[in-house]
């Protein structure tokens, strides 16, 4: 019985100090922090190329012109180069 008694205090972890535990946590914490500024200037970096996008391409305005065509006969059809209708062939 004795000698079981060696053998499992022999097995036994140490206890851990309380010094490490905390040295250990005040470790992760510093940790999350910085993975916590990260993905702050991350999402400020994002924020700022949409913005950049956004601005870049409001240079660039579509201007959208409608025309109207009257004719009495018939319409007129430009396709591939090409002119169809009334004028085209002559029907005036």
């Amino acid at each position: 019985m004795e000698e079981e008694k060696k053998v499992v205090e022999e097995k036994k972890v140490p206890p851990v100090d309380y010094v490490v535990h905390e040295s250990i946590l005040a470790r992760m914490e510093r940790a999350h922090r910085r993975m916590w500024i990260l993905c702050l200037v991350l999402v400020a970096l994002l924020i700022g190329s949409w913005v950049g996008f956004f601005i870049y391409e409001s240079q660039f305005e579509d201007v959208v012109v409608t025309a109207e065509q009257t004719n009495d006969s018939a319409p007129n059809y430009a396709v591939g180069g090409d002119l169809y209708g009334s004028e085209a062939e002559g029907h005036n």
